[in-house]
């Protein structure tokens, strides 16, 4: 989970969603918060979800379940 720290974070559908800058791996599920222009907000840490990690990029592309990024 600590490889995520800083990532930027895109869903396919939205585009940019944000920077990862906390993880909780204290549950089941690990956690990111991952904020943008002063808003937070948490995402699962769901394999089903994640398209592409590119570590030399700083970049996660996910696809996210639709509303996610409305909650």
């Amino acid at each position: 989970p600590d490889m995520f720290y800083g990532i930027r974070v895109f869903d396919k559908h939205t585009g940019y969603a944000g920077v990862v800058d906390a993880i909780d791996d204290s549950t089941a599920n690990v956690l990111m918060r991952v904020s943008k222009d002063g808003k937070s907000r948490i995402i699962p840490v769901n394999e089903d979800w994640i398209i592409e990690l590119n570590t030399d990029s700083g970049s996660l592309t996910m696809e996210l379940p639709e509303g996610l990024m409305e909650l």
